[in-house]
């Protein structure tokens, strides 16, 4: 489940739509379209700035395009979490710090260990491994529960670095869709293209 959440968190549209949306206002677009909106020029950039955007859309200087409902740019992920990502993200870390959490513990537990190890070095390492990953772990997890909080105030990132109020008031919808909470740990698609119009 951690590896199908972070190659979707990477690999999927977060929700790009061109520089220029005001003028076809669509919600998706072909491949060669989203090349041709890429903002590249002063003036394209200056397009996309003064003219208005798609509800709750970010733009991105970095991307040259908006994304829906953009949170952040991901370094992990190395992509932008929006819309059409954000569950796959959300996911990532909740899988993935079970994941790390299953690599320690087992090191850690009463048992057959490293400890009647002969090799100083192998069990340095051993230990040295355990703190990592609890590390990461740990980091996994605290960016799971702020995510958990900031989808129940139904605020992105970019909004609470704005100081800006959300425009809609159910913030795990806009996460995970209107699908059943069952399917909210699955890594599936959030969103068809019918719940994804933008206005």
């Amino acid at each position: 489940m951690f590896s199908w959440s972070y190659i979707s968190a990477i690999c999927m549209d977060p929700g790009f739509l061109p520089y220029n949306w005001i003028e076809t206002r669509k919600s998706k677009y072909l491949w060669q379209e989203q090349l041709n909106g890429l903002a590249i020029l002063k003036e394209q950039f200056d397009f996309a700035l003064n003219n208005p955007r798609p509800i709750e859309a970010s733009f991105s200087h970095s991307s040259g395009r908006f994304i829906i409902r953009g949170d952040h740019i991901c370094g992990w992920i190395s992509n932008w979490v929006g819309k059409r990502n954000h569950k796959q993200f959300f996911l990532l870390m909740f899988w993935g710090s079970f994941f790390v959490y299953s690599l320690a513990f087992p090191r850690l537990l009463p048992g057959p260990s490293l400890e009647n190890c002969t090799n100083d070095l192998i069990y340095s390492l051993a230990n040295l491994a355990s703190i990592i990953e609890i590390i990461i772990a740990t980091l996994l997890l605290c960016g799971f529960i702020s995510e958990i909080l900031e989808i129940k105030q139904n605020v992105t990132k970019i909004q609470k670095w704005k100081n800006i109020k959300s425009d809609t008031d159910n913030g795990f919808e806009e996460v995970f869709g209107k699908t059943s909470k069952l399917m909210w740990f699955i890594p599936t698609p959030a969103f068809n293209e019918i719940e994804l119009t933008i206005t």
